[in-house]
């Protein structure tokens, strides 16, 4: 099978399963460059791929991108190779023995307690509808670890009486549900009460722009980043997950736990989003010293 054809036909299997028309974008973007690259040394048929033409085709677009720009070059393509080991095309992929390239890590990725505070703090000041709705929105991505997207994205209908929260349309297209803490509920009731119903709603979108119409993933960005002057940091719904995901786990969640609340299909993604700072861990390494424990 030519390598266009495979492609298409993959994008349409994921069309068919529910995946977002922007992750189907991000796919074929990622991999269009590399089949015109295969097309340039004379390699059309999936069977013609061998690991040294994806190996030589990585290196080159990790020397001119970034090292996450090259890892989800990487993730696309194992997907995507991947399906066609399924569907009989290819017996092996040549991607099988590859490692996927190495990001750095940064040593800090969430917010600290007192930025959380400064940043709530903030938002309790504003009692308008829109002041209503922006506590809210922020509480949800603090306290439920919601993707810009989908929090953008939730209805009327997917608020349950016991403080869950269903995410229809995630990232991944599978469904999950969430669960929203005390404050979280109160600050959501609030704005559902007093500011909602001020904002001239048009449809069952849980989260309004002025007009009525649904907030955006634009408007959310601009939000936060008006917020973050205010308050002196950078703020991004993408750090938002980081620090609920960091939160969580200082508290003692599961992995587990943390997988199936944020919606990742794997531990990768879990463990690139949790991180412990440096006093969390020398806290419980003198916790669980082998040898103090030995008394």
């Amino acid at each position: 099978m030519r390598l266009s054809e495979a492609l298409e036909l993959w994008l349409l299997s994921l069309q068919a399963e529910g995946r977002r028309p922007s992750t189907l974008k991000s796919y074929r973007e990622h991999l269009r460059p590399l089949l015109r690259s295969l097309e340039g040394e004379g390699v059309r048929e999936a069977h013609q791929v061998t690991p040294f033409h994806l190996r030589r085709y990585l290196a080159a677009y990790r020397s001119g991108h970034s090292p996450h720009g090259a890892r989800s070059v990487f993730a696309s393509l194992r997907a995507f190779l991947r399906f066609l080991e399924r569907e009989g095309v290819l017996e092996r992929s040549p991607l099988s023995g590859l490692r996927p390239p190495r990001t750095p890590t940064p040593a800090r990725q969430g917010y600290s307690p007192g930025e959380m505070r400064a940043l709530l703090a903030l938002l309790q000041g504003d009692r308008t509808p829109l002041g209503l709705r922006n506590l809210a929105a922020v509480s949800l991505l603090l306290d439920c670890g919601l993707r810009a997207g989908e929090l953008c994205r939730l209805r009327l209908a997917d608020l349950a009486l016991d403080g869950a929260l269903l995410v229809r349309e995630s990232k991944t297209g599978r469904p999950r549900t969430v669960y929203l803490g005390r404050r979280s509920q109160q600050a959501l009731a609030r704005y559902l009460s007093l500011g909602r119903p001020r904002l001239s709603p048009r449809g069952d979108w849980l989260l309004l722009a002025e007009d009525g119409g649904p907030m955006s993933t634009g408007a959310l960005r601009q939000l936060l980043r008006r917020l973050g002057e205010k308050v002196g940091v950078k703020l991004s719904a993408h750090r938002l997950r980081h620090t609920w995901a960091t939160q969580m786990l200082r508290a003692g969640a599961d992995l587990e736990t943390l997988r199936l609340l944020g919606g990742w299909s794997g531990y990768e993604m879990v463990r690139q989003y949790a991180h412990l700072a440096q006093e969390d861990l020398r806290e419980r390494a003198g916790r669980w010293s082998p040898l103090d424990r030995l008394g």
